[in-house]
């Protein structure tokens, strides 16, 4: 099996990312590095690795190819049956493949297998488990995705090469959802609760409004990313991916309203009502902090 790293630019905890993919108990695997023209010590310690333990595999891009780009790079380059993607500032337990094999190699209906996320923000610490989606009916089980998808652990599971190589990570915002989205729709998910994936909170991935502008889109979607998440998600299951051809026009425009429509009503309008009570307390704030400065200027005294 092959564990895909993408990185650039964090040659600090790329380490703790590597010494978890090589510290599996299931220890016949291939790790591959793609490094995206990183600028700090990340070469270094990428060409050290590959003489200490012939399952690295690293690989230098010339230019930075763009984050999307440099994931689907190690997916191509992999030769395991089996695959899956770490984040450069992530790390896994060590029984995580391990785990994830058990199920995906003896039930063919199963797609992806994955752990629970961990997700770190300072001391914080937030704990999400996947729903399985193991509905009959490939529309169910994409409705049922969208309808709990949260930071989507889901796409850090463990799938089998050959099928996930049949979908594209588009380089869009929400890109990584349209993915899982597509092979929840190719076969079931599974969802193991005692194996973790440990993430960084604190990256573009965890604030949507500065990844959305990293895809250059103009500053008005981004104040709202899961508005324009929603309109992606419309196109890609009513027009534009291949993956929905199987179940004609009528019901892939059906299942797209109702994709869409859903991610808007379980993040869109929160997200609003959020950004408006936070925009009208930084104004509340910005006028108090007027009329000090304004109290000091007069000299007046308080009262």
């Amino acid at each position: 099996m092959t564990i895909g790293l993408p990185t650039y630019n964090r040659a600090a905890p790329l380490r703790r990312a590597v010494e978890s993919a090589l510290n599996q108990t299931h220890t016949q695997l291939e790790l591959i590095i793609s490094d995206n023209a990183s600028t700090d010590g990340t070469e270094e310690y990428c060409l050290e690795l590959c003489r200490r333990d012939p399952r690295v595999k690293y690989v230098r891009q010339p230019v930075n190819l763009g984050m999307t780009a440099n994931y689907m790079d190690v997916l191509r380059r992999a030769r395991g049956a089996f695959f899956m993607w770490l984040g450069d500032d992530d790390w896994l337990d060590a029984a995580y493949v391990s785990e994830c094999l058990k199920v995906l190699r003896v039930q063919p209906g199963y797609v992806s297998v994955g752990g629970g996320g961990k997700y770190y923000r300072g001391e914080d610490t937030l704990i999400e488990h996947s729903d399985a989606l193991e509905q009959e009916q490939p529309a169910a089980r994409v409705l049922a995705y969208y309808q709990n998808v949260g930071r989507n652990s889901a796409f850090y599971g463990l799938m089998r090469r050959a099928e996930l190589a049949e979908v594209t990570l588009q380089n869009t915002l929400g890109g990584d959802w349209l993915l899982v989205a597509e092979m929840a729709f190719k076969g079931k998910l599974k969802a193991i609760k005692h194996v973790f994936i440990h993430r960084s909170d604190e990256g573009s991935s965890g604030d949507l409004a500065r990844l959305a502008q990293s895809f250059g889109l103009h500053r008005f979607y981004a104040l709202n990313p899961f508005f324009t998440i929603a309109a992606t998600i419309f196109n890609d299951i009513a027009w534009r991916s291949p993956t929905y051809r199987t179940i004609g026009r009528y019901a892939r425009v059906t299942l797209a309203r109702k994709a869409a429509g859903a991610v808007i009503a379980t993040h869109g309008i929160l997200h609003a009502r959020i950004h408006f009570y936070q925009h009208r307390k930084r104004v509340a704030d910005d006028a108090a902090t007027l009329l000090k400065r304004m109290f000091r200027r007069d000299k007046l005294p308080h009262r």
